[in-house]
């Protein structure tokens, strides 16, 4: 019972190995998950190429779904036999940024007291969670806080999506931004993240969705989840088009969900003076971002970092799952392919190589 099979990152730059690995014992705050998908997003590629602490092995990917199979002694959130999301940060609820309304950087997030170590492998080697979760197993263990239940009827295919994507995307959107009817908006970056955006600002009644994206294809899914405009940046300046397209203003909320230091600076810049702007992507570690100092100072924009949407897991989950099951979320244009857990690298690397803009691995 308490033995799985987990696909397990053994340095950088390499290939996930198959394994075994013999769980550790739940503890009082932890729930363990038969889990049965997950979704792939592209920074469990940069946690391959090195966007990590943690040693190894490591178990990585972040959003998934499952069956609850045992909790410890003082968990109040799930039961036995729920069916849950595991989402890709915590919300503890005790510390302090979750008691000050930014759950976003719960401190069991950045693990002060050390790495979550899972299990043990075959021959005795410690195995770690990246970030405390890790996904890409048949069961794995959990903090309380990282899982959260739900009670529609979804697809598990579409419910694995809810603890990455769709609840960062979404609540970047509604909960974190909160645009109103009628606002413009920039989206750098049209990925599987950058898409749930537009679809959410669809939803939210923009006026105008400017999705900027270098490959055509994803330029042309941008269109089909709701976006107004799209730009090539490899054609023309992103800046100066988003611009042209509001008046020679720019937009009233600009999003970045590419990742490079320079579309967080473009994306800076396409929100008008008194604008907002929503940071989502990563990069490589050490990367920095220039911005003019005197924009910077006097433009009267906001900058609202977002972690998981703001962390409100808890509250915007659930939420989502409904809006899921009622048809308002629609996954299908992403073209989700699916995956065996044995075929995981495949996956990751047809996501690496933007051949597919999303995936979901099937770990039964």
């Amino acid at each position: 019972m308490s033995e799985t099979r987990a696909a397990l990152l053994t340095e950088f730059n390499a290939p996930l190995s198959m394994e075994t690995v013999e769980l550790a014992a739940v503890h009082d705050r932890d729930v363990r998950v038969r889990l049965d998908m997950a979704a792939i997003c592209y920074s469990d590629i940069l946690v391959q190429q090195g966007f990590s602490f943690n040693s190894f092995p490591m178990l990585i990917g972040h959003s998934g779904t499952g069956i609850v199979e045992e909790v410890g002694s003082r968990v109040t959130r799930v039961s036995v036999g729920d069916r849950v999301v595991v989402a890709c940060t915590t919300e503890c609820g005790e510390c302090l940024y979750c008691t000050q309304q930014a759950p976003g950087a719960c401190e069991r997030v950045f693990r002060p007291d050390g790495e979550r170590v899972l299990g043990v492998t075959s021959d005795g080697r410690d195995v770690v969670a990246d970030g405390g979760i890790g996904i890409y197993a048949q069961r794995s263990i959990y903090d309380e806080g990282t899982v959260v239940s739900i009670d529609v009827d979804v697809p598990v295919e579409h419910a694995c999506m809810l603890g990455c994507g769709i609840v960062s995307g979404y609540a970047a959107v509604t909960s974190l931004a909160r645009i109103p009817a009628g606002a413009s908006v920039s989206v750098s970056g049209a990925g599987q993240f950058g898409l749930w955006i537009v679809q959410a600002a669809r939803l939210a009644g923009a006026r105008r969705i400017i999705a900027v994206e270098p490959i055509e294809s994803r330029r042309e899914l941008a269109f089909r989840m709701g976006a107004s405009d799209v730009v090539d940046p490899a054609v023309e300046d992103p800046v100066q088009r988003v611009r042209s397209l509001t008046g020679g203003h720019g937009v009233d909320f600009a999003f970045e969900a590419a990742g490079p230091p320079e579309a967080m600076q473009q994306s800076y810049s396409m929100a008008r003076f008194g604008g907002t702007v929503i940071p989502t992507g990563l990069s490589t570690i050490g990367a920095t971002v220039t911005l003019d100092a005197i924009e910077y100072a006097v433009s009267s924009r906001r900058i609202l970092s977002s972690q998981t949407g703001g962390g409100f897991i808890h509250r915007d989950i659930p939420r989502f799952a409904r809006m899921l099951a009622a048809g308002q979320i629609d996954p299908t244009p992403l073209g989700a392919q699916t995956y065996a857990l044995e075929d995981i690298n495949v996956a990751l690397d047809r996501m690496r190589a933007r051949e597919i803009v999303s995936a979901v691995v099937d770990l039964r």
